[in-house]
């Protein structure tokens, strides 16, 4: 459903992450380490848009896992801002120009130039009800503590679990 081939040769990309959204009935899709890129498609693949687009490396907003939550997308990031970037709906399914506002939701440390963190995972437990949605982050390209970071509503963070060693990167 999506041909990565029209955008590897020019963005000079590989797949980060795809998910389901049934709160708007959309496919969201990201890809990175060329240029960074959030697509979606209304229409089971058929078109792609960007909602977000940059063409130079090292961004801010080059990310990979995704979620979709009742009031706003999430994502894990892969790139300074080390932690979760988020689209809040409130911008409405259709905006004027198909492009979205990504938000700093989450940051795991202040650092603005070196990539600690990788988002590994998101999961969340969907036969508990109302169970957190749960991202793991590893080191990167620097060496850092594994963390775990829980939000409930995607606008309220907590970090659950940091490790007690830096693990080497990578």
């Amino acid at each position: 459903i999506f041909d990565l081939n029209a955008y590897a040769e020019t963005d000079k990309v590989h797949p980060h992450g795809i998910c389901y959204d049934p709160y708007w009935q959309r496919i969201w899709y990201t890809h990175g380490d060329g240029s960074d890129a959030i697509l979606y498609s209304d229409d089971l693949g058929d078109t792609w848009s960007y909602a977000h687009h940059v063409t130079t490396y090292n961004s801010g907003t080059q990310v990979v896992g995704i979620k979709a939550m009742p009031t706003c997308l999430l994502f894990g990031s892969d790139d300074v801002p080390n932690g979760i970037l988020r689209i809040d709906r409130a911008e409405g399914k259709h905006t004027a120009d198909g492009k979205y506002k990504v938000q700093v939701a989450y940051k795991i440390n202040n650092e603005t130039v070196n990539r600690t963190h990788l988002c590994h995972a998101i999961t969340q437990a969907k036969h508990y009800p109302n169970a957190p949605v749960l991202f793991g982050f590893g080191s990167e390209s620097n060496p850092a503590p594994s963390i775990i970071i829980a939000t409930y509503d995607g606008w309220t963070f907590s970090r659950l679990w940091e490790d007690s060693i830096s693990q080497p990167k990578g």
